[in-house]
């Protein structure tokens, strides 16, 4: 069983490198501010609050939206402006791409209680949780 979890791990790693160096070669082709990145993203159930934790290095502070739903949260931030000097050979980093993902949480949240804040290139996202998102049958008379 540990064999095939690490050959899974493995093959991950093989699919990032490859979809990160295909970006990286899309964004010498296409503008790479019209090309939008997921961040990777944590997600805690902390029993009375959601805690979203988002990977956004070099992305400025000013740049970052979070937008919070009933239950979801969105989390946007637009791209930095390229160096003028020369010509790109290889973009990467986070802060050269839109960035955007939303996430769909099976509990309602208290919208107007979130609460963000951005260091060391990390976005905290902590929303107290209303209640569980109920689904019932409805017996019909």
């Amino acid at each position: 069983m540990e064999q095939n979890t690490t050959d899974i791990a493995v093959g991950i790693n093989k699919v990032e490198a490859g979809i990160n160096e295909l970006i990286s070669k899309l964004a010498n082709v296409v503008d790479p501010r019209l090309v939008t990145r997921e961040p990777p993203m944590d997600v805690i159930d902390n029993g009375d609050s959601i805690i979203i934790l988002a990977d956004l290095p070099g992305v400025k502070k000013d740049s970052i939206k979070v937008r919070v739903g009933n239950n979801y949260v969105e989390i946007a931030a637009e791209p930095q402006p390229l160096p003028v000097v020369g010509k790109a050979a290889r973009l990467e980093r986070l802060s050269n791409f839109r960035v955007y993902r939303k996430v769909e949480l099976g509990v309602r949240l208290k919208v107007d209680g979130a609460k963000a804040a951005y260091r060391d290139g990390v976005l905290q996202v902590i929303i107290p949780k209303l209640g569980s998102i109920a689904e019932t049958e409805v017996l019909i008379e």
